[in-house]
């Protein structure tokens, strides 16, 4: 199993408690769902039908979280009682069910891509990513090294005005939100 079916299997044992507890998600599991619904709903329904037989429509509650007081996931339904109640093989049920997770996974990807190039657009400040390693701030002369580091408070920050990266070297990164606008939105939402 893939990297992104890990996460797509992930996020379909949380839909329904993320449904449910809607108004006590953090910050980051808010923007996942909102990822998430926007690529279900793009998703064709008898494969949307598919996933909620396996995941949304189990009654088998996980994952208590005591600092919020709720359950976070459910255990899926068994492949095998779904195969039966769709009068199919197992074997069949099951590339059906692989096929719409990854199908899913894809929707996910496109959908979260086009979110982070809206809004990275829209930062007045930023540091660039790449994967877990941000660029730090360059006390050298040299302009065609880039430091990196993996702590997001020691990143640099730049505006669209002064970035001394080359616009050759930007595309390899990503745009992200500071280290201080991440925490002042961590704050808002545990305020609210």
């Amino acid at each position: 199993m893939t990297t992104r079916n890990q996460q797509i299997v992930f996020l379909l044992r949380h839909w329904k408690m993320t449904e449910k507890n809607i108004t006590l998600l953090t910050y980051y599991e808010k923007d996942n769902a909102r990822i998430f619904f926007t690529a279900l709903q793009q998703l064709d329904e008898k494969q949307r039908n598919i996933l909620a037989d396996k995941y949304y429509h189990s009654d088998k509650e996980a994952n208590f979280d005591n600092s919020r007081g709720i359950y976070t996931s459910i255990i899926p339904n068994k492949d095998d009682e779904i195969a039966k109640q769709y009068a199919m093989t197992l074997q069949d049920y099951r590339k059906l069910r692989i096929r719409a997770e990854s199908d899913l996974g894809y929707l996910y990807s496109l959908v979260e891509n086009e979110i982070k190039v809206k809004q990275s657009n829209k930062l007045d400040e930023f540091v660039f990513k790449m994967g877990q390693l941000y660029v730090k701030e360059d006390r050298t002369a040299n302009r065609d090294e880039v430091l990196m580091t993996t702590e997001h408070e020691q990143a640099k920050v730049f505006t669209k005005d002064n970035c001394y990266l080359s616009a050759l070297d930007t595309w390899k990164y990503e745009k992200s939100r500071t280290y201080q606008d991440r925490r002042l939105l961590e704050l808002e939402n545990m305020n609210k």
